[in-house]
């Protein structure tokens, strides 16, 4: 009757038609290129991280690092208040660990201080100057939070190895 104009291949056929080809075509080749041509293009090598990065657990924004169970149970009509007992910004780091009722001041990209395991974002905290109930070495926090909430893990963009 009619000519068959298509022969119809299973998928897992297919491809191991396109590796044959492609093995048999394609010579893999390193090159030295400048960094700036190499946008869209490969390592020609396996390439490792010699440490994780970030290095350290860090805050992913401007606030202030607490124990969370502080938190548990906070609201604006329920605030509770916190004594800082450090700052710290991006670089720097602290000997202080956090404990219940303490906190530290810190900007994004700091690391987490021993003790710490969230950060309250400053947009939900009072300061003294804010609030004559509190002490020069006080803030209030307005909203409760979670473990691991705001902080960016060791390791979370590059693993070592």
């Amino acid at each position: 009757m009619g000519v068959e104009f298509l022969n119809i291949k299973e998928v897992d056929e297919a491809k191991e038609i396109i590796n044959e080809k492609f093995d048999e075509y394609y010579t893999p080749q390193s090159e030295i290129i400048d960094i700036a041509e190499s946008n869209n293009r490969i390592t020609f090598s396996k390439i490792e991280s010699k440490i994780d990065f970030p290095p350290f657990n860090r805050a992913l924004k401007d606030g202030f690092a607490i124990k969370a169970e502080d938190s548990y149970g906070v609201n604006e009509e329920n605030p509770k208040k916190l004594k800082v007992i450090d700052f710290l910004e991006a670089g720097s780091f602290t000997d202080k660990t956090v404990e219940l009722g303490k906190c530290v001041e810190i900007s994004t990209g700091a690391p987490i201080p021993e003790g710490a395991d969230a950060v309250v974002m400053v947009e939900f905290s009072h300061r003294a100057e804010d609030n004559d109930d509190l002490l020069e070495d006080e803030i209030e926090i307005l909203t409760s939070v979670t473990p691991s909430q705001d902080i960016g893990q060791k390791g979370s963009d590059v693993k070592k190895g």
